[in-house]
């Protein structure tokens, strides 16, 4: 009987609290995979458990957009529907707790026109407000593009703002002859957000344009032209590459790329300056990423002596002194996805692509393999990485989202310390060549575009950036075949023009013994720089254009992505409005198996994916995004 009364006592006591049952932890964060083939996205936790999986609402006939966004506080999705058969577009936020649509906006396209949104293009959770009440996005449609921002939950669906293209309150925004504004920031009030070109995979940087709400007022800002920074919502911070000669001479050997790359720069949000935290005189710099809390950055060296690639984990130790980490098993690794943790960073990898650093990953062909890095660990030399989810075979997965279970008790990281003198953001252009020519464009309606000294029987020099060619065309057009490809630094003798078409100024140049057509100006970047004036008389016989746009690609040949941070698109057809069959990341390799077929002002090849044949595009005239690898 005494033993009954024990057990029932001990019952008792656990009924009041008296003893506490043991109770599961949540896992320290949670991460969304996100599939584009078929809208499917599975949350998985730091513990390897699957804590959801279910497939966003699509339609019969429609495709998924390749992005979606998740908001900060994880409870909606932003997405996309593309209806085949008429190409409409529908933009849907989906109630993640109410599991459920919860807001839509129809892009009000008729059929068959060309339709992008910057949801498919690029876009982080800085588009929802910071309650998460409302969202900002872009489209165009044949190249008209709309800002809009959407309530969410009080009006679903209502238009809070729409900014069109042909406004009068937009006539100081640059025009791009197939544009889409990309958001920076949205703080609820005010709009940050650059107009890019939508048919390309990324220019070296963008105008930044500031819309607010309160005041219905535009301007013009400098802090997010660059497009391959990282924003730290934590506390505020925007770091991003940039050459800076200030205390390091530039190195010859990357005047190739147009500019040597050489420094991190910290953009303060709510300050009017910019500051350095990281100098490399050798190397070029590229593609940082705040990890860690926002406590420390990820990012990518390239040294042209060894054309190799290194990461490395900078850490601010404080009273200005920075230390460096180098991630020696990530050397010539491109990850197709990172994003940050409280204690480190995850990385989602393409398993076929990644066994030459990580040749644990040869069991798991064709799948999608989701890593953990612990960068508060001691070992954080060895560099690991953890593996905790793995896709089913032949399905690829993006990282698309991470949720720190741990985020309120962490403390704000402070702001990085400064390693050398700021510059006033209305000095910013003073850094390097390349912020001049975008601060220059600042309150013209176009692009820099004018003729300038550009005269006929003149010279000029060719100026691209991050080791872009100049595209020459037979014709003053986009849909001109592109003849010869000139490197920056190249000087050419103008023959002609200028002539305006398709969004662009253009003069016809002759390079050696080829003669073509180059644009003037792209993205606000003049790519025709006057240089001088040639004393000899000037040919006038125009050389046939080679019957391939680029002799180091071949059918039989190889391919390598150079897109430095953006996706390269394989589709069924070679059209932009086709549809996405595989991705790319720069540095991955193709085989060429048809082309080239010129359409939409593109020039494409057929490549062989895992999914069958599909089609790239070579670049655009300024951009290179595939050159040719070894045959």
């Amino acid at each position: 009987m005494r033993r009954l009364w024990i057990v029932f006592g001990l019952i008792l006591m656990l009924m009041v609290g008296g003893l506490s049952p043991v109770t599961a932890q949540p896992a320290e964060w949670e991460a969304w995979m996100y599939n584009y083939n078929n809208g499917r996205m599975i949350r998985v936790g730091s513990d390897r458990a699957i804590y959801d999986d279910f497939t966003l609402p699509g339609l019969q006939g429609n495709t998924y957009s390749t992005q979606i966004v998740v908001s900060p506080d994880g409870r909606t999705v932003l997405y996309t529907l593309n209806n085949q058969n008429n190409g409409i577009v529908t933009v849907y936020a989906y109630d993640l707790l109410q599991k459920a649509i919860s807001a839509s906006y129809i892009i009000p396209s008729q059929p068959n026109q060309l339709v992008y949104t910057n949801i498919d293009l690029t876009a982080g959770p800085e588009i929802f407000s910071p309650d998460s009440t409302s969202v900002a996005f872009g489209y165009t449609i044949d190249g008209e593009w709309t800002l809009i921002v959407m309530d969410l939950f009080s009006a679903p669906g209502s238009i809070l703002l729409q900014l069109d293209e042909s406004d009068p309150s937009m006539s100081g925004v640059a025009e791009i002859a197939i544009d889409v504004p990309m958001i920076r920031n949205y703080d609820g009030f005010v709009v940050d957000f650059n107009i890019i070109p939508a048919a390309t995979e990324g220019f070296p940087a963008y105008n930044h344009y500031q819309y607010d709400t309160r005041t219905n007022s535009l301007s013009q800002q400098i802090y997010f032209t660059i497009p391959f920074g990282s924003f730290n919502p934590r506390n505020g911070s925007y770091v991003f590459p940039i050459s800076d000669f200030r205390t390091t001479p530039p190195d010859n050997r990357y005047q190739q790329f147009g500019e040597h790359t050489n420094s991190l720069q910290v953009y303060q949000l709510g300050t009017n300056s910019i500051y350095p935290i990281f100098y490399t005189p050798n190397t070029e710099v590229g593609l940082p990423y705040w990890i860690q809390n926002g406590e420390k950055i990820l990012f990518r060296t390239y040294d042209a002596s060894t054309q190799s690639t290194d990461w490395f984990i900078m850490e601010d130790l404080g009273a200005g002194q920075i230390q460096l980490f180098t991630l020696s098993r990530l050397t010539n690794f491109f990850p197709s996805g990172v994003q940050s943790t409280g204690n480190g960073m995850l990385m989602s990898m393409n398993a076929n692509d990644s066994t030459a650093t990580f040749p644990e990953l040869a069991s798991y062909p064709n799948q999608t393999v989701l890593m953990s890095f612990d960068t508060r660990a001691d070992n954080l030399l060895n560099n690991s990485g953890t593996i905790v989810w793995i896709s089913e075979q032949n399905q690829s997965y993006d990282l698309v989202w991470v949720e720190d279970n741990q985020a309120d008790i962490r403390a704000i990281p402070p702001v990085f310390s400064p390693q050398g003198p700021s510059v006033d953001a209305t000095t910013y252009g003073t850094l390097s060549q390349f912020a001049a020519n975008l601060q220059a464009t600042i309150g013209s309606s176009t692009p820099a575009q004018n003729a300038g000294s550009l005269t006929i029987g003149g010279q000029a020099q060719i100026f691209t950036t991050d080791g872009d060619r100049a595209n020459m065309r037979s014709a003053a057009s986009l849909s001109g075949q592109i003849v010869d490809r000139l490197n920056n630094g190249v000087i050419v003798t103008i023959i002609s023009g200028p002539q305006s078409n398709d969004g662009f100024v253009w003069w016809q140049v002759q390079s050696g013994t080829t003669i073509g057509w180059v644009v003037e100006s792209a993205d606000g970047v003049r790519v025709l720089q006057p240089y001088g004036v040639v004393p000899t008389s000037v040919p006038t016989t125009i050389v046939p254009p080679p019957i391939s746009s680029n002799p180091t690609l071949f059918v039989g040949g190889t391919a390598v992505v150079t897109t430095d941070g953006n996706n390269l698109n394989a589709r069924q057809q070679a059209t932009t409005t086709a549809r996405i069959v595989a991705v790319y990341q720069t540095g991955e390799s193709l085989n060429i198996v048809g082309g080239p077929f010129e359409n939409e002002g593109f020039v494409w090849w057929q490549v062989d994916t895992q999914f069958g044949p599909a089609w790239v595009a070579e670049g655009t005239a300024t951009e290179n995004w595939i050159i040719g690898g070894a045959g």
